[in-house]
């Protein structure tokens, strides 16, 4: 029950990092993939983000068996880079749907 506080900051935390990052991505991944593949790239997407989420919870998991703490350490040693790569993907994304725009006309 002491973890209860801890373990709802993180997962708010990463819904929250994933709702930011999320949607500037569906908004590029829909201005660039041709309209006959755009359903199979959003399952594929979606597939990809589901799958890293049990992936997290069951290493998370692992972790906690190995002391309560460790995951929440984890998270906050690879969080910093994470939102560092976030950052530099959405302004690549930016960068080649303005070259797609301006070699659209």
């Amino acid at each position: 029950m002491p973890m209860l506080i801890p373990f709802i900051a993180v997962l708010v935390l990463m819904l929250l990092a994933y709702a930011v990052i999320r949607t500037p991505a569906d908004v590029i991944m829909y201005d660039i993939t041709p309209s006959k593949h755009r359903g199979m790239a959003s399952s594929i997407a979606n597939l990809i983000g589901a799958s890293f989420g049990v992936l997290g919870a069951v290493v998370g998991a692992i972790l906690f068996d190995l002391n309560p703490g460790l995951p929440f350490w984890v998270v906050r040693f690879f969080l910093p880079s994470y939102y560092t790569r976030c950052l530099r993907i959405t302004d690549r994304g930016r960068r080649a749907v303005s070259r797609y725009s301006e070699n659209s006309h």
